[in-house]
């Protein structure tokens, strides 16, 4: 399912996740210096680009798709790098257990969006483990 820019609970949601992160790139609370210099290299000018990401793939799960703790904003390259399971940080192939990794390591940075997060998939018995 798309959203655009007629999707007003889109829009509210978006809203919501920008002013909880602060507009501020998550991916970078939760990286060590060498992997933030990695990250600077290879991103590029998608790295200005911030985008409001999926922890679990709208078409993963279209039921939780407006539900604020499973969006985080991320730059747009480590948002695509997860999203065709390849590292947010150096681009390589990774597996789908790695890639949830790493959406569960950017959203602890948050703890609170973390809590919510693990109530919500329990609540909606969805499975998203680290295989």
């Amino acid at each position: 399912m798309r959203r655009d820019s007629n999707d007003k609970e889109w829009a509210r949601v978006k809203k919501e996740v920008s002013k909880r992160d602060e507009g501020v790139d998550r991916i970078f609370k939760c990286l060590n210096l060498k992997e933030a210099l990695t990250l600077k290299k290879k991103g590029g000018v998608l790295l200005d680009k911030k985008d409001p990401a999926h922890i679990i793939a709208v078409s993963e799960n279209e039921t939780i798709m407006y539900e604020a703790c499973n969006i985080v904003t991320l730059n747009r390259y480590s948002h695509e790098m997860l999203d065709s399971f390849r590292d947010p940080v150096d681009g390589h192939n990774i597996t789908k257990g790695e890639a949830i990794k790493w959406w569960l390591r950017i959203l602890g940075t948050d703890k609170r969006q973390y809590k919510e997060f693990k109530e919500l998939l329990e609540s909606k018995n969805i499975k998203f483990e680290e295989e």
